[in-house]
């Protein structure tokens, strides 16, 4: 939100639980993902181009647990949401421009 900080929308009794991780998101996503090792949800809201959307994607999926989620905003933008989600068979639905995908 305009004039709001990073983080703004954390509640304080979750800021402990909470780290803002600068760089560049293709060398510290992977590096994440490995400590993490599964995830249950990944939230894409960063750079809207094509081949970066697929890179977060299909990295993130590698760590997704089953049932779990994808989501992505903005997919009006290109195709990738949708191309991920036809090679990846993955079901997905649209709510106006987030994309949620779902592993089984």
């Amino acid at each position: 939100k305009k004039g709001k900080s990073t983080g703004w929308i954390v509640p304080k009794e979750l800021k402990h639980r909470w780290l803002l991780i600068m760089g560049s998101l293709q060398e510290k996503l992977l590096n994440l993902l490995l400590k993490l090792k599964k995830i249950d949800i990944f939230f894409h809201d960063s750079d809207h181009s094509y081949k970066n959307i697929m890179f977060e994607l299909q990295t993130a999926k590698k760590y997704l647990k089953e049932n779990g989620l994808l989501i992505a905003d903005d997919i009006t933008e290109n195709d990738a949401f949708d191309d991920f989600c036809r090679e990846s068979q993955f079901n997905s639905i649209k709510l106006f421009k987030t994309g949620v995908a779902k592993k089984y």
